[in-house]
């Protein structure tokens, strides 16, 4: 009897696993896609504040959700309390590059700067402002592109350079660099918002 009752939890336990390994991704992505169209309004504004393709932006942030949100990410405004540098909220922008961002780009920010790193960080958990400095990071990393090649970026070096940072002196280097996110968010941005003009 017991070793039944054993085998009956064993085959449940490897069924759900199975069932998990095979819908996750599709069930990732659906929500990924919800979350996007429940901050359209914002995303919309702010793409148009800063004057950056809004299919471009999804593609990114698509690609930057997708890729690095999981289970721990609950953690992540704890870690950063405690002074890590996480990656947090809507953009999954990381606290040094929206330090780097205020220092730097004080003047194009639509409101005032943080008074301090914990007012940044309480500022980061709206995904309404999140999605400001995350918006504003694209238009810099289309301004550093356009300056180094004369050219603005395609949507897969846009999300490849802003999975990878340029702030702190690592600078745009290669016109052609290109990594998994970035491949992911053309992907998207072919299937979704292509129209092939």
């Amino acid at each position: 009897m017991k070793s039944k009752f054993k085998w009956l939890i064993g085959l449940i336990l490897v069924s759900i696993t199975a069932i998990s390994i095979f819908y996750y991704p599709s069930v990732k992505q659906y929500r990924t896609r919800r979350f996007i169209e429940k901050y359209l309004t914002d995303i919309l504004t702010y793409c148009e504040y800063f004057d950056i393709p809004e299919t471009a932006y999804m593609s990114v942030i698509y690609a930057e959700r997708l890729h690095n949100i999981n289970e721990f990410d609950r953690a992540d405004f704890t870690r950063a309390y405690l002074g890590f540098d996480a990656s947090v909220g809507f953009g999954q922008i990381k606290i040094s590059t929206a330090e780097w961002l205020e220092t730097h780009y004080e003047e194009l920010f639509p409101f005032s700067i943080s008074a301090n790193r914990t007012a940044l960080i309480d500022r980061l958990y709206s995904p309404d402002t999140n999605i400001a400095y995350s918006v504003l990071y694209c238009r810099v990393i289309y301004n550093h592109f356009y300056e180094k090649y004369g050219v603005f970026p395609d949507v897969a070096s846009l999300s490849s350079y802003y999975s990878r940072g340029i702030d702190y002196g690592r600078t745009i280097h290669d016109k052609y660099y290109l990594n998994s996110l970035g491949m992911t968010a053309y992907e998207v941005f072919k299937e979704h918002f292509d129209t092939g003009l």
